[in-house]
């Protein structure tokens, strides 16, 4: 049954002027529609999967892992020895010792380890050391070698309290031409039934709808795309169903729902309704998450961390 109706009203918030709001978080959902499926729907052969051998980044291969059984995708295994971001020394560092010091060796040693696994014998796995800036070796990567995804931990042995979002991992999302899909070490299952887009205008937004069709496609999941109104960007709830029915209809989305949403900002809005409805997978655009490290403060430290587990598949808007 769709729902109709406010959830408990928020704490009142005091405005700069000194008089205090409230914000209701409306929620208004439609039945599922469902219509014949794209048949372009996008490729996923190869899977990046960046590790520095965290909870988080074991997180991420076993993801990967899951997502190649599906799609019978390759997986890479990559890890970069972090050096100074000189000119040349990638390069020298790479001459100097083509097996590493005894720490490339360990982590040399700890990725075959991984790949050759009996656990891991039925997919196609590899695995390769570079030197450099993580960051910049592994958008660079996925980029030189035509990755289609990118699975990454949420954050590796960075301090938390430094950024919830490890600064590599925000860089990677930012900066990646390809999907980048970011998973937290308790996640213990990959396999997305339901799936909540943000609903941004199709152009933009083309590469993560793309994404999040394959994901749909592959795992037979049913899409939620999601307009949400904030108080600084109000949408009424015609015009908001209109466009996501046309967008649905424009990019050959089969199994879909269209809900409006009400809340303080778009990334609230997002995270809170694909809470709202279990969600197993959120995909919105880097436009979108240009605020994602200070959303994900405010979950962590919420008393439940089943509410921040949620896989995040993110797509960088292409440059005007």
């Amino acid at each position: 049954m769709p729902y109709l109706g406010a959830t408990a009203q928020p704490p009142r918030r005091k405005r700069k002027n000194g008089t205090f709001t409230r914000h209701s978080f409306l929620r208004i959902e439609t039945p599922v529609r469902r219509q014949p499926l794209s048949e372009n729907t996008a490729v996923m052969n190869n899977i990046l999967v960046p590790t520095d051998f965290s909870a988080h980044a074991q997180a991420a291969f076993e993801t990967a892992v899951s997502i190649a059984r599906r799609t019978g995708a390759l997986v890479h295994l990559y890890h970069v020895m972090d050096i100074p971001d000189i000119p040349g020394m990638r390069e020298i560092m790479a001459r100097r010792n083509p097996a590493g010091s005894e720490a490339s060796e360990t982590a040399d040693s700890a990725l075959h380890q991984l790949v050759r696994s009996e656990t891991y014998r039925d997919i196609g796995a590899s695995c390769s050391i570079d030197y450099g800036t993580p960051w910049k070796a592994i958008t660079g990567k996925a980029e030189g070698d035509g990755f289609d995804l990118v699975v990454i931990g949420s954050h590796g042995m960075k301090r938390l309290e430094k950024i919830v979002f490890g600064s590599t991992t925000e860089q990677v999302i930012r900066h990646s031409i390809c999907p980048v899909l970011t998973v937290q070490d308790t996640l213990c299952c990959f396999s997305p039934a339901s799936i909540v887009l943000g609903a941004e205008r199709s152009r933009e937004n083309t590469c993560c709808i793309d994404a999040a069709r394959s994901f749909a496609s592959h795992y037979n999941a049913t899409m939620h795309l999601v307009k949400v109104s904030t108080p600084d960007h109000f949408i009424n709830t015609r015009q908001a169903r209109m466009e996501m029915e046309f967008l649905a209809r424009e990019n050959g989305i089969g199994e879909y729902s269209v809900n409006c949403y009400n809340d303080e900002s778009m990334q609230e809005g997002l995270l809170h309704f694909a809470e709202d409805i279990g969600a197993d997978l959120l995909c919105m655009t880097t436009r979108v998450t240009s605020e994602l490290a200070r959303l994900y403060r405010t979950t962590m430290g919420r008393n439940t961390t089943t509410e921040v587990a949620i896989p995040i598949l993110t797509c960088r808007v292409p440059e005007a």
